[in-house]
């Protein structure tokens, strides 16, 4: 990734400031990928290009978090303290609601249902549910008689043909609506009414419940005295196109605001994270670019040595093969190695070490032995190195053709699941029509 100049500018303070020990399989890495250039200078420029690019990107998200959270926070005011209702037949909204008590938020919830329509429309309803309903409308309590938990009353049960309405003898304490319950001090009794109406049909069935009181901590009750409220009036202003919202809660002010996950601070906190996994995956990244690198000198060994045996041949010294070698203009990780190598040779340095050191900066065991074969050339001195040179030409061709064969073998290997998934998929559309006409 092609990190832009600013970027890189910032990196390089963080180095300064944040100092970062770097591993030996980084020096080493970078050290193979450009052979010849000072090692501090290329740490340098790399951890400053990975300070740079996570401090980017970090940044980034930071503020797309910060923004985010502004705006949900700006948008979830609540000016009017109302809430608009749907028309007739519009649709139910569960809404999620943050009261604000002086600096203390509570969390409630409200069903806001479309507005209703008359008493002389709603629809009539009818008794043959009740036997089915006496444990329906328990939901999560355990009998009528230990009622604290929501009640489910349903508008409609499957498999009959039936639209219940529910009517609630103490509003305040159950909602008829939403089947809320309301904490009490002590046991109270409650009378639901259903309403079942079919056609002109319609009957009433009463279910007499009793409320017990929950252990609720400070803010639990607050919530579910707000809760309260709303259910109070929303099912005074039922008729109304707009719900106002309580102003005030026990003498204090209220104000509302709608609630919702604020996704940005969950940004901004990610984008630290994100930074930091960018920061180690560039390691990754590099011992990758490695990895192939080796791989395609790997893949050119083969000629390497066919062309130094056709070069000592014909007459060449392994200095002047060398030179030959580097005089090819390819532009392979290989041929910048031996051009390199070249170059030490041209400015001094000895064949055996400057060989030697092509040997272990390609990390290849093929290379290294072919180094040590031409070093104890020149030590020892020898006739038959060209065609020494000649056998390893002709042995890594055929390695290299076995490892392509193990490579187009595992290939196939993969291939057959889905050949196979594609032979049943055939199968199938050649045996279907077959059954049917068989049916026929």
């Amino acid at each position: 990734m092609k990190v832009p100049e600013q970027v890189t500018r910032i990196g390089k303070k963080m180095v300064r400031w944040i100092p970062v020990k770097p591993g030996e399989e980084v020096r080493r890495s970078l050290e193979h990928l450009h052979p010849g250039e000072k090692t501090e200078l290329l740490l340098e420029e790399y951890y400053a290009e990975k300070w740079g690019l996570a401090l980017l990107l970090a940044g980034a998200c930071l503020l797309f978090g910060l923004l985010l959270s502004v705006t949900n926070v700006r948008d979830a005011r609540i000016t009017e303290a109302s809430l608009e209702r749907e028309e007739i037949g519009g649709s139910v909204k569960e809404i999620a609601l943050e009261a604000d008590l002086n600096g203390r938020p509570a969390q409630v919830h409200v069903t806001l249902h479309p507005r209703e329509p008359k008493e002389e429309e709603l629809e009539e309803l009818s008794e043959d549910l009740k036997v089915s309903l006496e444990r329906t409308i328990l939901g999560e309590n355990a009998s009528r008689d230990e009622i604290y938990l929501p009640l489910a009353l349903p508008e409609e049960v499957p498999g009959y043909p039936f639209s219940i309405r529910w009517k609630s003898s103490e509003p305040a304490l159950v909602s008829a609506i939403s089947g809320e319950v309301a904490a009490v001090e002590a046991a109270s009794q409650v009378t639901l009414t259903a309403v079942f109406r079919y056609g002109a049909y319609e009957r009433q069935a009463q279910f007499t419940l009793t409320l017990v009181p929950e252990p609720l901590e400070e803010r639990e009750r607050e919530r579910r005295t707000l809760e309260s409220l709303l259910r109070e009036a929303e099912a005074e202003g039922a008729e109304e196109p707009i719900l106002q919202l309580p102003r005030s809660y026990e003498g204090q002010e209220l104000s509302w605001r709608l609630a919702g996950d604020n996704y940005g601070i969950l940004f901004m906190v990610g984008s630290l994270f994100l930074g930091i996994l960018v920061f180690f995956l560039m390691d990754h990244d590099l011992h990758k670019q490695n990895e192939e690198r080796r791989e395609k000198m790997r893949d050119r060994y083969p000629e390497i040595v066919r062309k130094l045996s056709l070069y000592m041949s014909a007459g060449l010294t392994v200095k002047g093969a060398f030179l030959r070698l580097g005089k090819e203009g390819k532009d392979e990780p290989v041929y910048d190695e031996i051009r390199f190598t070249c170059r030490e040779l041209k400015t001094g340095r000895s064949e055996a070490e400057a060989y030697e050191r092509f040997g272990r900066r390609t990390q290849l065991q093929e290379y290294i032995q072919l180094m040590t074969m031409l070093t104890q050339n020149l030590k020892k001195g020898s006739i038959d190195l060209p065609l020494r040179l000649r056998e390893e030409a002709g042995n890594a061709g055929l390695q290299k053709l076995r490892e392509g064969r193990r490579m187009g073998e595992e290939a196939t290997t993969k291939l057959l699941v889905p050949m196979t998934l594609m032979l049943l998929v055939v199968m199938i559309m050649i045996l279907l029509p077959a059954f049917g006409s068989m049916n026929l």
